[in-house]
């Protein structure tokens, strides 16, 4: 007997989850009204966005990189960042070399064989453009290594992207994704990254309460703590500032689920998720079906089929790491 030969290959449209959900209710699709259509959107959409105060969502978890500006207290984090996970200062060494550019690109001449570990830039004026950084040997043949998304900030704003994927190469540059002019640089730095430190969490009394928020050091000197806040628009509170614009804040944080958009998108959700959504969106808009048009004690039956299933995905939700219990137990001295 043939198998098909793919793993993981099938996906799932909006649409088509939707239309599952409503046949789990008792009620064929050709029967949903374009406004029922309308409405289970907007309840995947909220159901999708409500997932991230379950937990840890691992496929939801990014790395931003963020340039220090001198003297600036807070920082600006992606739209739909739900939680920080973890938050590192980043010292680094700014490769030194001749400027080359070409149609698209700009970047540099390092003289030698260099690891670029991350690129910065900075625009002069507010852009949103898609870049990637590449690598040459002969400045004729380059290798894509990273491509990242500027977002249309402040002009002052560095813009940053991790190159995961290095190698030794004696041309760097940065380049439109797809070939068009590359906006006004302001500044482009290569850099090697020397270290980096774990930034500590304080909470909003802890920040609130420092006496002296403006203190700063040097740049080239770690910063400490940061307070996360949780805003529409989240944000970072730094303390003590760096005096520098050299250094870089690594933020690891969860965000949402991308939106659901068109009927026709697929939505960003793995394949073991599937069951336990379609079965919680079923159970949801089962409330906006007329009751007559809903069978006797389905809604009983999809809510307890949800509830197996959520515990099902949630306890899968893991990287398999061993859990390590740490006791910090002592007496408290005021």
């Amino acid at each position: 007997m043939a198998t098909s030969g793919t793993v993981g290959a099938t996906t799932v449209d909006a649409a088509a989850l939707i239309e599952d959900a409503f046949r789990q209710c008792g009620k064929l699709p050709s029967t949903v009204s374009a406004e029922l259509l309308d409405s289970a959107r907007l309840v995947l959409y909220r159901y999708l966005s409500s997932l991230v105060t379950r937990g840890l969502s691992l496929w939801c978890v990014e790395k931003q990189v963020i340039g220090t500006a001198a003297f600036q207290a807070w920082y600006p984090l992606r739209r739909g960042t739900s939680d920080v996970l973890e938050v590192l200062y980043r010292l680094k060494t700014d490769f030194t070399g001749s400027t080359i550019s070409g149609t698209g690109w700009q970047g540099i001449d390092a003289g030698e064989d260099v690891k670029v570990d991350v690129a910065s830039i900075q625009f002069s004026t507010a852009s949103a453009v898609a870049l990637k950084v590449s690598s040459s040997a002969d400045q004729v043949t380059w290798t894509d290594r990273a491509t990242f998304y500027v977002q249309p900030t402040a002009t002052t704003a560095w813009q940053c992207c991790d190159v995961e994927n290095s190698a030794e190469a004696r041309y760097w540059r940065v380049a439109t994704v797809d070939g068009t002019a590359l906006p006004t640089v302001a500044q482009l730095t290569f850099s090697s990254v020397d270290n980096e430190t774990n930034m500590s969490k304080l909470n909003r009394d802890d920040y609130v309460n420092l006496p002296n928020k403006t203190f700063s050091v040097p740049g080239g000197t770690n910063v400490l703590q940061f307070w996360y806040d949780k805003q529409i628009e989240p944000r970072i509170w730094c303390w003590p500032q760096s005096q520098g614009d050299t250094d870089q804040i690594v933020v690891w944080g969860q965000r949402l689920i991308q939106d659901v958009g068109a009927l026709t998108n697929t939505l960003e959700v793995p394949s073991r998720w599937l069951e336990a959504i379609t079965l919680g969106l079923s159970s949801r808009v089962v409330l906006s079906v007329p009751p007559n048009e809903v069978p006797p004690g389905r809604i009983e039956l999809l809510k307890e089929r949800y509830d197996e299933a959520l515990v099902q995905a949630e306890d899968g939700e893991n990287d398999g790491s061993p859990i390590r219990l740490q006791p910090n137990i002592m007496g408290y001295t005021a």
